[in-house]
C-alpha cells in the first residue's frame, strides 16, 4: 500500500476526475455491454466513494476534549464513591473494629 498526502482541494479534483471517468465508462458500457467495462466501472465508483468518505470523514482522533472529558467523569465518579464510603455506617464500624484490640492476637499468647 502506498501513502500520498493530499489537500482537500486536491482530493476534490481527483473525485471530479473519477466522476468524469465513471460517466465515460457508463456511456461505453451502455453502448457495448462489455462485462469487463462493468467491472472497471464498479472499481472506479468504489474508489470515488472511498475518496468522498475520506474527504468528509471526521473521526475525532485529533480531538483531545473527548478523552479528557471521559477522564474527568471517571474521576468525579471515584471521588463521589470515596465520599460515600467515608460517610457510610459500614465504614465507621470497620474503622472501629480495626481500632479495637483483637482479643485473639498471637503476640499476646
Amino acid at each position: 500500500m502506498k501513502t500520498v498526502e493530499l489537500t482537500d482541494r486536491e482530493l476534490e479534483i481527483l473525485i471530479d476526475a473519477l466522476g468524469t471517468h465513471c460517466a465515460a465508462l457508463g456511456d461505453s458500457l451502455t453502448a457495448s455491454g462489455n462485462p469487463e467495462l462493468a467491472d472497471a466501472l464498479t472499481e472506479v465508483e468504489d474508489l470515488e466513494t472511498d475518496m468522498r468518505e475520506l474527504l468528509h470523514r471526521n473521526d475525532g482522533w485529533d480531538n483531545d476534549a473527548i478523552p479528557s472529558a471521559a477522564a474527568a467523569m471517571i474521576d468525579a465518579g471515584i471521588d463521589a464513591r470515596e465520599a460515600m464510603k467515608a460517610t457510610s455506617r459500614a465504614a465507621t464500624r470497620r474503622e472501629e473494629m480495626l481500632a479495637r484490640e483483637v482479643a485473639n492476637d498471637p503476640i499476646d499468647w
